[in-house]
């Protein structure tokens, strides 16, 4: 197999010392490649070495597109406790406000989302739909800053790897 050109991610086996002391190599293989800012390792279920490269080039293109999620099980109910914590930590007067106003509309559509659904298709839905509610575009840019706001407290945690483009209404 030729080898792939630089910066596009690393296809290993691991090495481990067995009961009697030698040196062995897993029968899976890994996969390593920069998602955002951040290297990411992943075993694979593939035992050939071009399985798992073909499965490498997979997680490249998604990251490429925004679909890698550090944890595979990031959900928006696991970014809405990280807002409600760094509020809560840091003393912020808008804190009921949070509560009580911008995230139960953000609940009610997406809630039980996982955060690699969120896109900014979805985003600019949810703009729409808050519109035609008759909702102030200024009420509905606090909303989108809040779920901004999730989005870069999970990039800092390391919970999610990119996040949507939202974009703000004209006030």
């Amino acid at each position: 197999m030729p080898r792939s050109r630089k910066g596009s991610g690393s296809v290993f086996q691991r090495t481990y010392r067995n009961p009697k002391g030698t040196l062995r190599k897993t029968s899976n293989w890994y996969i390593e490649f920069v998602a955002g800012n951040r290297t990411v390792r992943e075993a694979t279920e593939y035992t050939t070495r071009s399985d798992a490269a073909e499965f490498l080039k997979k997680r490249i293109a998604d990251a490429m597109n925004g679909k890698i999620v550090l944890s595979r099980n990031v959900s928006y109910e696991d970014l809405r406790t990280l807002i409600l914590v760094d509020y809560e930590n840091n003393g912020r007067k808008s804190y009921r406000d949070l509560q009580t106003t911008r995230l139960p509309r953000l609940d009610a559509v997406f809630a039980g989302t996982k955060a690699i659904d969120i896109s900014t298709t979805a985003i600019e839905r949810y703009k729409s739909l808050r519109l035609k509610d008759n909702a102030a575009p200024a009420t509905v840019n606090r909303e989108l800053a809040s779920l901004k706001r999730m989005f870069r407290l999970g990039m800092r945690q390391g919970m999610v790897a990119t996040m949507p483009y939202i974009s703000m209404l004209a006030e």
